[in-house]
């Protein structure tokens, strides 16, 4: 650790900024100016162990997608299991990106034991590279919002098992009545889903 920043998470942050600059999109000005990346902007950290704790990456990158697939514009990309710099990651927050693309191993790179707070709505994902079956590894998770995404499958019978500790669920794409026996659960919105039980 130097400066109240560890090394790894400092690298991490600087691996997401060269893949937005990839992506000609505009990397937080912050990012990169000293070597306390707990002072930087979307970035929160525990006061005791400074830690980062909480991302707030929504809206970073937007793109007309019809370009996309025009080859006119170039989606964000990167390989989602960066995220694994960051072991005492809270929040995250990937919202509003519209599209981001996780690599070919979809959602299988997010080792985040201690993630609580997980927000990947309002994305468009290539469905045939996404797999959430990795969700089911969040164990802590309180809070998980895939809303109005292109997925169509249902969250797997395992997956839904292993949240134990989901409070509130935001869903788009089938909705398999395992959900019901989720615990914990205190809110469950679909108000994007056009789907049915399964």
């Amino acid at each position: 650790m130097t400066c109240g920043c560890f090394v790894e998470e400092r690298e991490a942050l600087m691996d997401i900024r060269a893949s937005l600059t990839r992506a000609n999109a505009t990397a937080p000005p912050s990012w990169g100016r000293g070597d306390d990346c707990c002072s930087w902007e979307r970035v929160k950290c525990s006061s005791s162990t400074r830690r980062v704790t909480h991302l707030y990456l929504s809206n970073l990158y937007e793109c007309d997608y019809t370009k996309v697939l025009t080859g006119g514009a170039v989606p964000w990309r990167f390989n989602i299991s960066i995220f694994s710099a960051f072991t005492d990651l809270q929040f995250l927050d990937l919202s509003s990106i519209w599209y981001l693309d996780l690599g070919s191993n979809g959602l299988a790179g997010l080792k985040l034991p201690k993630l609580q707070h997980l927000n990947l709505s309002r994305n468009w994902w290539e469905e045939s590279i996404i797999s959430l079956a990795p969700l089911g590894e969040l164990v802590l998770l309180e809070v998980l919002d895939v809303s109005v995404n292109n997925i169509q499958q249902a969250l797997p019978t395992a997956v839904l098992e292993n949240l134990t500790n989901v409070r509130e669920l935001y869903l788009s794409g089938d909705i398999s009545n395992d959900i019901f026996n989720t615990s914990n659960l205190m809110a469950l919105d679909m108000r994007s889903n056009h789907s049915k039980l399964v």
